[in-house]
């Protein structure tokens, strides 16, 4: 993504400026602080799930933590195997919608509002 000589998973996944600028604004989104000084995504989602709530909200930041790591690596192979660059805002726009469907298809949350979980604003749905 961002033409280093070596990649590594975890230059991919976080390293990268193309990956911090979508987990930045991943985490704006869910309202978590930024990691400090997670080398790896096993980390990031180790800290995560460490915050403040039930079970269910920690799953949910599970599957928005894995969910991104997914997408990055997506992109990261739209760019090499396609040429095709993805700007970080549609895929962070990209993780959104998935989880969304995914939760509301695949939970017991399926009347979530689309409004609402935009802007994260479900803490009082599912704790």
């Amino acid at each position: 993504m961002c033409y280093v000589p070596e990649e590594t998973v975890n230059h991919i996944l976080w390293d990268c400026l193309f990956a911090k600028s979508v987990w930045w604004s991943i985490f704006n989104w869910i309202k978590l602080p930024f990691p400090d000084k997670p080398t790896t995504v096993q980390e990031i989602l180790a800290n995560a799930v460490e915050t403040n709530g039930s079970k269910t909200w920690k799953k949910l930041i599970g599957v928005v933590i894995q969910v991104t790591a997914w997408e990055i690596w997506k992109a990261r192979n739209e760019k090499t195997f396609n040429e095709r660059q993805i700007h970080f805002n549609r895929t962070a726009d990209s993780i959104k919608e998935i989880v969304f469907l995914f939760v509301t298809g695949r939970s017991k949350f399926c009347n979530l509002d689309w409004e609402r979980w935009i802007d994260f604003n479900i803490r009082d749905v599912i704790l």
